[in-house]
């Protein structure tokens, strides 16, 4: 489910590190769900590719917002379920530039799994 269309008017963009500490019990888990749209010039495939990664595991590789998304303009968001916080309760998404440009995102939501204690 896309967010509300002010998230995507404005992104970050370059290799970023983005940390969020939790108050968390250690058996508590998470739903990462990360906002993107194509909002440079980029209105072809291949011209931004890039990879993420959370907590050091890389859960996106070469990825491309453009052709992911069907077109210049157009939100998705990519939702990983199941994410523990590591030894110190944060959740770190790191996006890193690829093969092309330097990588942007739109947004960053950090929701507590359902059935979590």
């Amino acid at each position: 489910m896309a967010a509300p269309q002010a998230v995507y008017q404005t992104g970050w963009w370059g290799d970023s590190s983005y940390a969020c500490t939790l108050k968390t019990q250690p058996v508590q888990t998470y739903t990462v769900r990360l906002h993107f749209a194509e909002l440079d010039s980029h209105t072809v495939t291949g011209k931004r590719v890039f990879d993420v990664g959370i907590n050091g595991r890389r859960v996106l590789t070469d990825f491309d917002v453009f052709k992911a998304a069907g077109g210049y303009h157009k939100a998705l968001v990519k939702q990983f379920t199941g994410v523990a916080p590591d030894e110190t309760g944060s959740i770190t998404i790191h996006v890193q530039k690829g093969k092309t440009n330097s990588p942007q995102i739109s947004g960053i939501e950090i929701l507590k799994d359902a059935g979590a204690h």
